[in-house]
């Protein structure tokens, strides 16, 4: 199992209208070519934070997926954003193996 995690680095005078963009035409394309089985979005939040980040983290058990990503590089779903924004939104994607799922952490605590 594996995330695909696209962090989202955005001007403040645009959060509004990229957020709804993220939400209505980006998730939505990309769960729907069928690689993730889930999703979930976050608001990144650090210290002296100037502009908004978010980061959409997809989740998929098919490790041939993540071959494929891996090997495209900078995968179509980050031209996506950068056509749709230019510089203003910053994307950049990051593959995270899962090592213990949550879920069996919580389970084998208890």
């Amino acid at each position: 199992m594996f995330v695909y995690n696209i962090t989202l680095n955005m001007e403040s005078d645009i959060e509004i209208e990229a957020l709804a963009w993220i939400k209505e035409e980006l998730i939505p394309r990309i769960m729907k070519a069928g690689t993730f089985h889930e999703f979930q979005l976050c608001k990144i939040r650090f210290m002296d934070q100037d502009t908004p980040a978010y980061a959409i983290q997809f989740y998929s058990s098919n490790d041939i997926e993540k071959d494929r990503l891996l090997m495209n590089g900078e995968s179509s779903y980050l031209e996506w954003v950068n056509e749709k924004f230019g510089l203003q939104v910053m994307p950049f994607a990051t593959i995270l193996d899962i090592l213990e799922p949550a879920y069996l952490s919580f389970i084998n605590k208890n």
